[in-house]
């Protein structure tokens, strides 16, 4: 039975690293463990925290009765329901998010040594088409990173990847298109294992892509365009 994750748990995880600083969305990631998935909560605790730090205070009495002084009862309701989990946790530093960036460094050297060494990618536009794919991929793992989200380089992330794109409205053909570039290259890492001095854990996860499904097509609507 998978072990699940209650707030008796998260709060006795938590506490134990009250003196690191969180961003601002790995602490509404952590609160929003608690709620159900349709909760708004976390979208007014983390509009609370912006406003907290904009104002160089942090999330406490004083804040709070500044913050929700002219709200409504409802709109007060998730930053009490915040406060509470906030306080349950020690009381944790909390910074800004970094700024976001397209893809880290590393992500975009690897992918200009794929494409450039890729033997089974022909012609300008192949390559093109493979370089936004897979900058639309790190892209999407370094968000999940930043809001302090596990997410690499394996069938699960890619998985996930896969699902982001339904929920953006990609068409079946980009998202298998975007999937099979994923997938060439994973398989070229694989083959570039000592050069990129790779573990066995990431060979693993790498190894796990290949078994992502993409999703049917129906071959009268290909129509689409990346």
């Amino acid at each position: 039975m998978a072990d699940v994750i209650t707030p008796t748990k998260l709060t006795h995880a938590l506490s134990h690293h009250t003196k690191d600083p969180y961003t601002v969305s790995q602490l509404i990631h952590y609160f929003a463990l608690e709620l159900p998935k349709s909760s708004n909560y976390p979208r007014h605790a983390r509009a609370y925290v912006d406003y907290c730090l904009q104002k160089g205070g942090v999330p406490d009495a004083s804040s709070f009765a500044q913050y929700t002084t002219d709200l409504p009862p409802n709109r007060v309701s998730p930053i009490r329901k915040f406060m509470l989990f906030y306080q349950r946790i020690g009381q944790p530093r909390v910074v800004p998010d970094p700024k976001p960036s397209k893809i880290p460094p590393t992500a975009n050297d690897l992918i200009q040594r794929f494409i450039q060494e890729a033997k089974t990618l022909q012609g300008e536009r192949s390559r093109q088409t493979y370089t936004k794919a897979l900058t639309t991929f790190f892209a999407y793992m370094n968000r999940q990173q930043q809001m302090g989200k596990p997410a690499s380089l394996s069938g699960l992330t890619v998985t996930e990847f896969v699902h982001h794109l339904l929920k953006e409205n990609y068409s079946p053909f980009t998202i298998n298109l975007y999937l099979s570039a994923v997938k060439q290259l994973a398989i070229w890492c694989i083959g570039q294992r000592e050069a990129l001095m790779l573990t066995e854990i990431q060979l693993s996860n790498l190894g796990d892509i290949k078994a992502v499904r993409g999703l049917t097509i129906d071959r009268r609507t290909v129509s689409s365009t990346v």
